[in-house]
């Protein structure tokens, strides 16, 4: 089951270093290019990646 708060980024409107940090401790084998597309694309098609989907 995946579990991904995409709401902590989006409400606590974070730094790029932070919301690294955040998505590094929700989803800690994410990679640098799954990092980047999710910082610039809707949440969910980082997470759906992230989880193999």
């Amino acid at each position: 089951m995946c579990v991904y708060r995409a709401d902590v980024v989006v409400q606590e409107k974070l730094s790029e270093e932070g919301i690294r940090y955040t998505l590094r401790r929700h989803l800690p084998a994410i990679s640098e290019i799954e990092f980047k597309n999710s910082y610039w694309k809707p949440a969910h098609c980082a997470m759906q990646r992230a989880c193999g989907r």
